[in-house]
């Protein structure tokens, strides 16, 4: 596995504490200490607004150009602003040039300190409460996130910075034992059935036979890679005993597995035809 570059990035809500722990994470270890948002402030002066006047889709391409302004960047801490996650480009070019920390906290403890601030405007606000948006994100950060590390579980500043640096080093040195490998069970799956997501791009709701009773209902993101249609009859890898997870209100019940052809999934499939529950070893 290819190392990454010496940064690290810092991803959560609004309100979670990332310039804070960011600032001192630099001064730890020392590290550039970049805050994103500050470089928004540039790319918006630059067109004569103030960040906060810009719309959702405006505001947000502003912050994937800041992010994408940082090539050849290294051994710095890259203070993200909450809503980086919704680009996708800026977040496939962080998780390339750094490894990913989502800073997560109770949402009491973040809505205070973000009303403490004055209750500044939020991409993806309207029409939704503080709550309902944190939610939404919360997916996101996960989804993105190399390592989570939950402030609310240590007493003080020096606590999360060492489990930080645990993370980190644990990233960057990461490997399984053989009887972790062996509590993956993945099995070989055909799709019988599948339909795209209400309301997303990227999801599609697949009907697996894993030789089992009934077939299994997964939601797979390779919605921009595969039309429905194409995907119906295929035979895939999928990992089978991971713990159920909603996507978009549908509960989803395994994982299909796929490579990565420049940020373009492409399912993989047995050479030969297999049957459907057939375990791979």
């Amino acid at each position: 596995m290819k190392d990454k570059p010496n940064n690290i990035s810092l991803i959560g809500m609004a309100g979670v504490g990332k310039s804070y722990v960011g600032k001192h994470l630099a001064g730890r270890i020392g590290y550039d200490n970049i805050e994103i948002d500050g470089l928004i402030t540039l790319e918006a002066g630059k067109i004569g607004v103030e960040k906060f006047s810009l719309p959702d889709e405006k505001f947000t391409e502003l912050e994937e150009k800041a992010v994408l302004s940082l090539e050849g960047k290294t051994k710095c801490i890259f203070n993200t602003g909450g809503s980086v996650v919704y680009s996708e480009k800026a977040m496939k070019w962080l998780k390339k040039n750094s490894i990913v920390v989502y800073l997560k906290d109770k949402t009491d403890n973040i809505k205070k300190r973000f009303d403490e601030r004055g209750g500044i405007p939020l991409v993806g606000m309207e029409g939704k409460s503080f709550e309902e948006l944190l939610k939404e994100r919360i997916l996101l950060y996960e989804k993105f996130a190399d390592s989570i590390v939950d402030v609310s579980e240590h007493k003080n500043l020096d606590e999360v910075l060492e489990k930080i640096l645990k993370v980190i080093k644990s990233e960057k040195n990461m490997t399984i034992s053989f009887d972790d490998f062996k509590k993956v069970e993945i099995k070989i799956g055909k799709v019988m059935a599948a339909e795209r997501v209400e309301g997303s791009e990227k999801l599609v709701r697949l009907e697996v036979d894993l030789g089992e009773e009934s077939l299994r209902q997964i939601v797979a993101g390779i919605g921009k890679a595969y039309s429905p249609e194409d995907l119906v009859g295929k035979e895939t890898p999928v990992v089978v005993n991971l713990e159920p997870r909603k996507l978009m209100g549908l509960e989803s019940q395994g994982m299909i597995l796929a490579a990565d052809n420049n940020g373009e999934p492409v399912i993989l499939h047995p050479g030969k035809d297999v049957p459907p529950g057939a375990a791979i070893k």
